[in-house]
């Protein structure tokens, strides 16, 4: 009744009445706010909905309405009924688009560590606890290629693999370690930092190498070779430089490069939505995709 001759308290009392009959005829009444279509062709499945609930929230000020599709891969009965703020940028966006950070790491980014990581894939795993991980399974033992320094190949084990999810960033370190022949052996280390990154002009999220991943190692010198210290260090450094340089390369680009679309696959149809295209995509306890 806005711009209305209808003086506003007899509006009123319309607006009631009306809401009063819709509410006495409910059974008569339907609209179809969102449909369901779990078979999409060239989609990936793990998003496909099941164990579907919904929610209504209203937020922002004016306060704006929303309808939202809950989906768990699991039972549903003991989970909240609601949505996190974020997800529609606090009010500020008209839809918004989420799924956990297991289900990613478990279906996009595992896949990719494993294309360039050897040996048996079942050695990771995917944790869930307070952070979402990919963790190499205790007492296993990685050979991970050769590294040639100087006339001679190296051939390093890796012993301990994490790869942690932080705000907007994959935090990787791994440990381990090798044989620098003629009785020398010690251990090394790596940490690398990826960037989580949104491309909005090819619309994929994936992760961005880092340039410069840290690293540190252990020798152990016989007395014996004592005399031969710097000479000893210099070659561990250039080692374990070279795997340092070589693990993160193919770590970092394995996951940015196992690029996945930003755009929810068409699952869930929303009556009066064409598409969703988004302009801001976080990985902050979940990908989080808003328009």
């Amino acid at each position: 009744f806005q711009n209305s001759t209808i003086p506003a308290d007899v509006a009123q009392i319309v607006l009631n009445a009306m809401a009063a009959q819709l509410v006495q005829n409910a059974g008569d009444l339907s609209f179809v706010f969102a449909s369901l279509n779990p078979v999409q062709p060239g989609s990936p499945s793990w998003l496909a909905p099941k164990n579907i609930g919904y929610a209504y929230v209203e937020m922002g000020n004016p306060k704006v309405g929303y309808l939202a599709i809950l989906s768990s891969s699991g039972p549903i009965a003991q989970l909240p009924l609601t949505i996190d703020p974020t997800l529609v940028n606090n009010g500020a966006s008209t839809a918004g688009f989420a799924f956990s950070l297991p289900l990613y790491f478990q279906n996009v980014v595992l896949p990719g560590l494993v294309a360039v990581l050897p040996g048996n894939p079942t050695v990771f795993r995917v944790g869930t606890g307070a952070a979402t991980t990919i963790s190499q399974l205790p007492g296993t033992s990685i050979g991970i290629g050769s590294f040639k320094e100087g006339a001679i190949n190296y051939y390093p084990q890796m012993t301990s693999f994490v790869a942690t999810a932080q705000t907007n960033s994959l935090n990787i370190q791994c440990n381990g370690n090798c044989d620098y022949y003629a009785g020398l052996g010690g251990s090394w280390n790596v940490t690398a930092n990826n960037a989580f990154v949104y491309d909005p002009v090819n619309q994929t999220i994936g992760f961005a190498p880092d340039p410069h991943p840290s690293k540190g190692y252990h020798v152990s010198i016989p007395w014996y070779w004592w005399m031969l210290g710097p000479l000893i260090y210099g070659i561990c450094d250039g080692v374990v430089t070279l795997i340092a340089q070589g693990l993160a390369d193919d770590v970092s680009k394995a996951v940015a490069g196992n690029l996945f679309p930003a755009a929810p696959p068409h699952f869930v149809q929303f009556a009066g939505m064409s598409g969703f295209t988004p302009k801001n995509v976080q990985m902050q306890g979940a990908i989080v995709m808003t328009n």
